[in-house]
């Protein structure tokens, strides 16, 4: 790998622009969004209410990032304000698995609250976090909300109840499953759930993905490495197959990783287009730069060499 040439493809510290996890301050196309669950978080923490406030739509449009941002909107309110009323927290997690235990353990800890990882059943749990909010109120937001509906869907249909029926608490659902409340198989819990109170983050359309990846590239990359018409391909691909910008913003790094290998400074539109293809038939959750390798261009010659054997039978 050329050292000089990576330099050359990124601007300084420009590769945490298209990381997934970065979160930008002003983000395009969801304005609207943020307005609306900032001024959510600000209700149920100003009046003192329970209740429930739930965010939905497909894989990669914003919904994490937009509460993250509304979050921070709403306490700058807050602090703005009403600045001598600090009795109140607002939480921030991820189900990243099946298992509850893992996910009220976070909970706890978020609370200042001391809880073991294990040995204690969820009752325990929630016994913990009602003694905190006694003082405190608590605004909770559970990211990925749907992994725990495959295996402890119970506990999860337990947790929404408590979560949106206990004084000085209220929760926020993030999750991808547009029906998700129809999944609840308890009537309590279903009612519960206020459906009325959500916002359905629809798929980002072609110049909206090409607007969000644009300012992200420019960030990112040395001018005159990805040129608009190949930018517009990728935004066009990625709107068709449901507007996720995560993988948009995977493929750019893909790209410029194919640029490093490759000693090359431009990404054409075949390049590309290659790049694409193969990203699309890479398996379900496996990071696309563990899964592909690469070797240097030349005439004739594939972008992709596969090196994890699972892939074998995809023909690369």
């Amino acid at each position: 790998m050329n050292s000089k040439n990576k330099k050359q493809i990124y601007k300084q510290d420009g590769r945490k622009y298209i990381d997934t996890e970065y979160v930008p301050q002003d983000p395009k196309h969801r304005e609207k969004e943020i307005t609306q669950i900032s001024k959510q978080i600000i209700e149920f923490i100003i009046n003192r209410v329970s209740g429930s406030f739930l965010i939905y739509g497909n894989s990669g449009t914003g919904k994490t990032m937009s509460f993250k941002v509304a979050m921070s909107v709403a306490q700058a309110y807050l602090s703005k304000n009403d600045p001598d009323r600090k009795d109140h927290k607002m939480i921030f997690v991820t189900a990243k698995g099946t298992d509850i235990t893992p996910l009220m353990t976070e909970i706890c800890r978020s609370l200042d609250v001391k809880a073991p990882s294990r040995g204690i059943s969820f009752k325990d749990y929630i016994n913990l976090i009602n003694e905190k909010i006694q003082k405190t109120y608590v605004h909770i937001c559970i990211d990925e909300f749907d992994n725990l509906l495959s295996r402890t869907r119970e506990k999860a249909e337990d947790l929404i109840y408590y979560f949106t029926r206990t004084e000085r608490l209220s929760l926020t659902i993030i999750t991808n499953r547009i029906n998700l409340a129809k999944e609840i198989q308890d009537a309590r819990v279903f009612s519960s759930l206020n459906t009325l109170n959500s916002i359905n983050f629809r798929d980002y359309d072609p110049a909206q993905c090409y607007d969000i990846l644009k300012e992200r590239t420019n960030m990112t990359f040395n001018p005159n490495f990805i040129y608009d018409n190949v930018l517009q391909t990728l935004s066009k691909h990625i709107a068709i197959e449901g507007g996720d910008i995560r993988k948009g913003l995977s493929v750019l790094g893909l790209c410029a990783k194919y640029a490093e290998e490759s000693n090359i400074l431009t990404i054409t539109p075949e390049i590309m287009t290659d790049i694409i293809e193969k990203y699309d038939i890479l398996k379900d959750g496996e990071k696309p730069e563990k899964t592909i390798n690469f070797r240097k261009a030349d005439s004739g010659s594939d972008i992709f060499t596969p090196f994890n054997k699972s892939m074998q039978h995809t023909g690369f």
